[in-house]
């Protein structure tokens, strides 16, 4: 009985030994608490500044840190099973017991897969079944007993990992441990991040605690901080910096835009640093992800740079296979095809990634042209180094001007390629292109003058960077020292300025409003597409510079659009579309029925009883309804609050003329074909933060002949033709020739209905009704729109306020749609209740 006691005894006092060991050190002891500070500040700047909120890393944190001391003190032999317990455990707590049981589930047997005794590619054939199986749950052909989330994230976890560790399994000599195989795959920052560096199966074992443990940890918790300020630094350019495209009108705006898109990259940087200095923190001490990028002299080289653990998967598993298979060909043939073909398998990885988080293959022209292009460009950089062996100049100022010239050129090239990328459409990049054809030859000169004065500043510092090497190496050894101080000083910031007392403080002395800092909003560009989403749009969202994608993501995959839903039909007119009379569906998870004039209200006569105040209730989706049932709807609740409320023999009757997508030019015509006939005594029209999107949306409409081919008001027309309004042009370019007439527009539409109400004795009401986040930028044309509406004589409420005090998920219908719910309904009721009572009694 002893014998068998005896080793586990030995192993519990080697492990108390090396545990006291470890305590008994200074330099560690410091290193350890220091590590364990900057985490903590760390924390604070992920919870203050909402980092990544979308993507639940705010509630990783506490398992992260607490996971990160319990795993330190442990014997090393018991810190890999603590690691991939943490993992199961988190994903329990994060996705709750039933959807974590089911994520753990399929990735044992996803794992499982690759043990049954056959041979490899009958392993690999079963590992694409199973992925087909959860292909068929991402699209919702099977029952949803796996949810999308859910499926997502398994994905993640295996769609690249999973095809480098079956090409390694034909190679392993060697049996890994189980241990070792199941922690590969359940990474715990992973669960959080959809999107996710390729770790090499490997790089994963061999860098595992291969230097000193608390050197490790501590440049864990200095690449955990980098990420931090590159995703800030990408937060400032997104929301205050890039300008929108449609904006575009000089050469300067156009490489402001092309420039400020690129740097959008810092946020792929930001997770990607942040994810693997998780990573260091439980020993897997990784190589960097990103290899100064911005600093590469050639597109070769960019490749060598950018995302390196994506640059070794494609190398290794794709490039020397397909190689080696042609290699006969001879060097320049056969490195030319095989980069070539590479770069398109890129483009389908690429829509395969994107598949798993959206749930749908994203073919876009933008895509194809920014994937051949940039494999043109780094196989005719190969090809250069083959068939063109270039002296490198003796001349030290020679050599500093030739790399700063091809590190500028070849950022410029990637800038053009990476704003080509994301641009909404080829057409639309290709016109905002064309502006550069009509800069003035001063401004060309001051563009190249300013191009090569940034030259020759980066000549100047490659010059003294490389000639004093001794001082340089110094100064780089000294900076390596004061890491932890900068880090720290930056996270002490950090939790300053993210602290209730810091902001307050920070605002009273800057006057700049830190919101937009302190919580992710979406940029005008973004909110202008989510927006045209709402407006029958699909939501285009497949780059990881733009939040859209998951917002996209995030919506329920059951639900449709109003267009799509079966209330809906075409109306041949400038409506063009309306509700069903008599009809019922469900619509965004609740039912949604009309009554016999096509409204979403109940039953009322033509013509109102003589004892009836009546108002018309006129605006989109908001008003309607989307995502909640006819009696949750806020004007059914002011309709029974009014009539809770009234006078003896008093009666109060609000009809509700709202449809999804309806803009401020369809309810003036709406009023006048349909809404006269009821004889309202009040008009009630709803203006929303992108009321001008909606009405340019019509326009666009109209001039791609969709529906209508004309409006019914000849000055809308004019307008049209003036600008030569075309069904070959964007949306965003129609938007961009139509901004010098929204106030034309909007005065004479507001004059319009006014002139109407005035004339069939109807008292005219403008309500706004904000977004429901409250974190979005201010838009201008509120104002505008305000002071328009009262000029032309409405009675006019705002109820900027309504969700103010609420958190954006307590209001909104569901995650990614910003119409309100249930609770989002009664506020605006209870507000809008009060304020109609105070106007009754004075107009």
């Amino acid at each position: 009985m002893s014998s068998v006691a005896e080793p586990n005894q030995s192993t519990q006092v080697l492990g108390r030994e090396k545990l006291l060991s470890f305590w008994s050190n200074p330099h560690r002891r410091i290193t350890f608490g220091l590590t364990l500070g900057l985490l903590v500040l760390a924390w604070l700047a992920v919870a203050w500044f909402h980092l990544e909120e979308q993507l639940a890393l705010e509630q990783l944190m506490p398992m992260l840190v607490g996971g990160f001391v319990v795993h330190s003190i442990l014997p090393k032999y018991a810190r890999m099973p603590f690691f991939l317990v943490l993992t199961l455990a988190s994903a329990l707590i994060l996705f709750g017991v039933k959807d974590g049981a089911i994520l753990i589930g399929l990735a044992l047997t996803m794992i499982g897969l690759t043990y049954i005794p056959v041979s490899i590619i009958a392993r690999q054939i079963l590992v694409g079944i199973m992925g087909c199986i959860l292909a068929l749950f991402k699209l919702n052909v099977l029952p949803p007993w796996a949810p999308s989330n859910i499926v997502t994230i398994v994905a993640s976890l295996f769609m690249f990992r999973m095809i480098i560790y079956l090409y390694e399994l034909r190679f392993e000599k060697t049996p890994t441990p189980l241990i070792t195989r199941l922690s590969y795959f359940f990474l715990l920052p992973n669960l959080v991040f959809p999107i996710f560096p390729v770790v090499d199966y490997q790089t994963f074992k061999r860098t595992y605690y291969n230097q000193e443990e608390t050197s490790i940890y501590l440049r864990g918790v200095q690449l955990i901080t980098r990420g931090i300020f590159h995703l800030l630094l990408y937060r400032l350019i997104y929301t205050y910096a890039i300008p929108s495209i449609q904006d575009v009108d000089t050469i300067f705006s156009l490489f402001h835009y092309i420039i400020l898109s690129y740097t959008l990259i810092l946020r792929l940087s930001g997770i990607f640093h942040f994810a693997v200095g998780v990573l260091c923190l439980f020993g897997f001490n990784l190589p960097e992800v990103f290899n100064n990028y911005f600093l590469a002299t050639g597109f070769e080289d960019y490749w060598q740079r950018i995302h390196v653990y994506w640059k070794d998967f494609i190398q290794k598993v794709f490039y020397y296979p397909i190689y080696f298979k042609i290699r006969h060909w001879g060097v320049a043939a056969s490195v030319t095809v095989t980069t070539l073909i590479v770069f398109a398998i890129n483009w389908l990885l690429h829509s395969y990634q994107w598949f798993w988080v959206l749930g749908r293959f994203d073919f876009r022209a933008n895509d194809v042209a920014f994937w051949m292009i940039f494999g043109l460009l780094v196989a005719a950089s190969a090809l250069r180094k083959i068939l063109w062996k270039k002296t490198p100049s003796q001349n030290p100022w020679a050599m500093a001007f030739s790399d700063s010239s091809s590190i500028v050129g070849t950022f410029l090239t990637i800038a053009f390629l990476w704003s080509l990328w994301v641009s909404p459409t080829l057409p639309l990049f290709g016109r905002t292109l064309a502006v550069a054809g009509t800069a003035s030859g001063p401004d060309l000169l001051l563009l190249l003058l300013i191009l090569f004065g940034v030259i020759l500043s980066g000549a100047a510092f490659h010059f003294i960077y490389h000639r004093y090497l001794v001082t340089r190496n110094r100064i780089e050894s000294w900076l390596e020292r004061m890491n932890p101080l900068v880090n720290g000083i930056f996270l002490l910031g950090l939790a300053f300025v993210g602290s209730a007392t810091g902001t307050e403080y920070v605002q009273q002395v800057s006057g700049f409003n830190l919101d937009p800092v302190l919580h992710a909003t979406l940029s005008k560009d973004d909110q202008s597409t989510q927006f045209q989403g709402y407006y029958d749009e699909i939501l285009m969202a497949n780059n990881f510079s733009s939040p859209l994608w998951q917002i996209n993501a995030e919506q329920p995959k059951d639900w449709v659009k109003l267009d799509d839903a079966a209330i809906i039909r075409g109306s041949q007119d400038i409506l063009m579309k309306e509700l069903i009379p008599s009809s019922s569906t469900t619509f965004k998870g609740a039912l949604l029925t009309t009554n016999q004039w096509g409204m979403r209200d109940k039953d009322y006569p033509l013509l109102p009883p003589e004892n009836a105040i009546r108002f018309a209730f006129v605006g989109g989706s908001i008003e309607m309804g989307s995502g909640v049932t006819n009696e949750q709807v806020f004007e059914y609740i002011i309709e029974e609050n009014l009539n809770a409320n009234a006078s003896k023999g008093e009666l109060y009757e609000i009809l509700n003329f709202s449809v999804g997508a309806r803009s401020l030019v369809q309810n003036l015509y709406n009023l006048e074909k349909n809404i006269l006939p009821f004889k309202p005594d009040y008009v009630v029209f709803f203006n929303h933060d992108r009321e001008w999107d909606a009405i340019t949306n019509v326009f666009s409409k109209v001039a791609m002949q969709q529906k209508v081919k004309s409006f019914p008001y000849e000055n809308l027309n004019e307008i049209a033709q003036r600008e030569g309004l075309s069904k070959n042009m964007g949306r965003p370019e129609i938007k961009k020739r139509l901004s010098p007439y929204m106030e034309e527009v909007f005065t004479w539409s507001y004059a319009e209905i006014n002139r109407i109400c005035q004339e069939n004795r109807i008292k005219p009401v403008w309500v706004n009704i904000p977004s429901i986040s409250q974190r979005d930028i201010p838009e201008p044309e509120f104002e505008q729109a305000l002071a328009w509406a009262q000029q032309a004589g409405f009675y006019c409420i705002d109820l900027a306020d309504v969700f103010q005090n609420y958190e954006k998920v307590a209001v909104e219908v569901a995650p990614g749609d910003n119409h309100p719910n249930v609770l989002g309904h009664q506020l605006i009721a209870e507000k809008l209740t009060a304020a109609l009572q105070d106007m009754m009694k004075s107009y």
